[in-house]
């Protein structure tokens, strides 16, 4: 904690020495452009960080926890060795919690071919490979909140190919997300995504395809929630009696994206197969889907960037009084499924299905600074009983104030 103490400090410091100096000494000492580096003639280090502070108010139940949280803090070092590894450590308090979010390091050359190892982001989805900061909406879509556990541990072979129109990743990981716990059954996970087009409009036109396979011996204890952690399906464990899986967990989707000018459009469907699941006295295959369409325009004209923030024509400037920033609506709609085989013989209880909109405006006062503003309404199949409330539907009015360094 004094180290994050004092780089914070570092970082409030004017600029020691100038970049044109950095040949001169082993360290050359700070300077500050687009972040904050300590450069030397070998070794570039950016020392960075984001915070997410959200709001979120529920607008059909009068005694939900409408609440304000710091929905993600992370703190960062990343940068090269010797002009052939890259490396990144990131520590988190999302919710307060501190944890260790990723850490790896990998080669950079040749692009075509690169290795990394550690703790990262596995090579499935459109949506979870999108950083947290440059998603258009507040929270991710049920699928990939529920059906995919984001980071894990492993080794991972990547790069990109055909004049970069044709990226590829394959890896083996434990399968058991961001926890320590060794897993002997490893998970293997396989994407690629084509670039088919050279020419506008479709110049910037993805589509990618997913998939992993592996066996998962675990307790099934988290259920399955909304983005503003309300939990629908929730499985039936007991003292001594839980809810367990020992089956290959079969996975695999498909997504595409258009980004055109200021225009967005993204698509995505994912399906999930958990074998069998169990406790003591009964059995039921499990498996389930998602998908999710969305959309997006930014009215100030800018170009949509691709997993990257929006630079805004003009900063906003409340000091001098002129400046926008840039201004984009989106909107999605998705649905969400898992077999009510379970619900059936009394392994879970709650919804099976969900399925509603989101409608957001996001305001990027500058390439740092974000005012996100969402309202989501979703309807479920079944009625739900959950901290002594009964309902079938939620509707949520979600804020986020987000800022980068």
């Amino acid at each position: 904690m004094h180290l994050f103490i004092f780089l914070f400090l570092l970082m409030c410091t004017q600029p020691l020495f100038s970049s044109d100096c950095i040949e001169e000494k082993e360290w050359a000492g700070t300077f500050y452009d687009s972040g904050f580096w300590l450069v030397s003639r070998d070794e570039k280090m950016h020392v960075g960080g984001t915070i997410q502070c959200d709001e979120r108010f529920f607008l059909n139940v009068t005694d939900a926890h409408s609440t304000f949280l710091i929905r993600r803090a992370r703190l960062y070092l990343t940068g090269t060795l010797e002009e052939m590894f890259g490396y990144m450590v990131m520590a988190r308090w999302d919710r307060q919690v501190p944890a260790l979010h990723f850490a790896w390091l990998e080669t950079l050359e040749p692009a075509s071919l690169r290795f990394r190892v550690g703790l990262f982001k596995e090579p499935f989805s459109l949506e979870v490979l999108y950083a947290d900061m440059y998603w258009d909406f507040d929270e991710r879509s049920l699928g990939s909140i529920n059906y995919l556990q984001q980071e894990d541990i492993g080794a991972m072979l990547f790069g990109k190919i055909w004049d970069d129109r044709l990226e590829y990743a394959v890896g083996v990981f434990n399968g058991r997300g961001r926890e320590l716990d060794n897993n002997q059954n490893k998970e293997c996970v396989a994407r690629i995504v084509v670039t088919p087009f050279t020419t506008e409009p479709f110049k910037r036109f993805f589509v990618g395809l997913s998939i992993s396979n592996g066996r998962v011996k675990e307790e099934l204890t988290h259920g399955f929630h909304t983005g503003s952690d309300t939990r629908f399906f929730i499985w039936n464990n007991t003292p001594g009696n839980p809810v367990t899986t020992n089956s290959d967990r079969f996975r695999y989707g498909g997504d595409i994206e258009w980004l055109s000018g200021p225009r967005s459009l993204r698509a995505e469907f994912l399906h999930i197969d958990l074998g069998r699941i169990r406790n003591d006295f009964v059995s039921a295959p499990f498996s389930g889907y998602s998908w999710y369409v969305e959309g997006g325009y930014i009215l100030t004209g800018e170009e949509k960037p691709r997993n990257r923030p929006v630079i805004p024509y003009e900063n906003f400037d409340l000091k001098c009084g002129h400046g926008l920033g840039a201004w984009e609506l989106v909107g999605r709609y998705e649905f969400f499924n898992a077999t009510k085989r379970a619900l059936d013989v009394g392994l879970a209880t709650g919804a099976n299905e969900a399925q509603g909109w989101t409608a957001g405006v996001n305001w990027y006062l500058n390439p740092y600074l974000a005012f996100k503003m969402d309202v989501q309404h979703l309807l479920f199949n079944r009625t739900i009983h959950w901290k002594n409330r009964a309902f079938d539907h939620e509707t949520v009015l979600l804020g986020r104030f987000q800022g980068e360094f």
